[in-house]
């Protein structure tokens, strides 16, 4: 199986000055929530694309901020309805991608490690995680 990477916040922040996209969002995902991070990616596909980030690690860095951020506010007793359905919505096209561009199924191992990681960090076990029931002696 391939392995997914999430790039962390300094990576894609340095890609995006790189591609000299907007000041604004920059400047968001450098000081902001992880939704800043998201929206720095969701909205400049096409120049992390160019930048060389292939389409898989695009959608798991989609899936991997979108995750840390509702565990930011569900840490703080609020709730991003928006942020959870999206989540559907990335994991559909990393299925897309996988199965398109190289013929192989999602790796549910990957995807688990996200809420698995988050939870360890936080604390906490997040509504609609991918992790059903107790995650203790859960493998990444």
């Amino acid at each position: 199986m391939r392995r997914y990477k999430a790039y962390s916040r300094d990576e894609i922040v340095s890609i995006a000055k790189k591609a000299e996209m907007s000041v604004d969002e920059i400047c968001g995902a450098i000081q902001g929530d992880s939704s800043a991070i998201f929206n720095l990616l969701y909205n400049n596909s096409k120049e992390f694309e160019q930048a060389g980030m292939s389409p898989e690690d695009y959608y798991y860095s989609q899936l991997y901020w979108s995750c840390r951020y509702l565990y930011e506010v569900e840490a703080k007793g609020d709730e991003a309805p928006d942020f959870e359905a999206s989540i559907i919505d990335i994991l559909n096209y990393l299925i897309i991608v996988l199965a398109e561009l190289y013929g192989e199924d999602v790796d549910s191992h990957q995807i688990l490690k996200i809420d698995i990681e988050l939870e360890k960090e936080f604390g906490i076990k997040r509504k609609g995680s991918f992790i059903l029931g107790d995650s203790e002696g859960s493998n990444g």
